[in-house]
């Protein structure tokens, strides 16, 4: 799901839109930078993590969460973050939407039926079916798909 993208590194004060609420207890007034997630440079020496607006401009992420937030290049995200010169320290962010489609995103656990469903880091619980074969306990994963039917398409953030 990685996927490498050029792309200049310019200052996103413009970009700063706040968001109402994420669903996790976030503030109203909190500003968040969204956008699309991006990888450049060639890992592990120079590879950096950019959050990329819709007028084309980004910014490099820092901190543990860029990390994960690379995993979601061509997502739609909001981050949260401390400013530094030239880049943003992730603190939280929310995964928004995956290929123009609403995704939720959450750990993975099993069921005492032995089926799998999808803790949000609100503590929401949807009950997974359909195509989630590859989902094991502990994974970080999004979901898309009528929240009580089934998975339509998925994706791994974390292992």
């Amino acid at each position: 799901m990685r996927m490498i993208v050029g792309a200049t590194m310019t200052l996103l004060l413009a970009a700063c839109a706040p968001i109402a609420n994420d669903g996790g207890g976030m503030p109203a007034d909190d500003a968040a930078l969204v956008g699309t997630p991006a990888v450049t440079g060639s890992s592990p020496v120079d590879q950096m993590v950019t959050l990329v607006d819709s007028s084309g401009g980004n910014i490099r992420l820092r901190g543990a969460l860029a990390d994960e937030i690379a995993q979601l290049v061509g997502a739609d995200v909001a981050v949260w973050g401390e400013r530094e010169a030239d880049a943003v320290r992730v603190t939280r962010y929310r995964l928004l939407a995956v290929g123009g489609r609403p995704a939720i995103m959450g750990t993975v656990e099993r069921t005492p039926d032995g089926s799998f469903m999808l803790r949000t880091r609100e503590g929401r619980v949807v009950v997974l079916s359909g195509s989630a074969s590859a989902l094991r306990p502990g994974m970080t994963a999004w979901v898309q798909g009528p929240e009580t039917v089934r998975v339509e398409s998925y994706g791994i953030v974390t292992p």
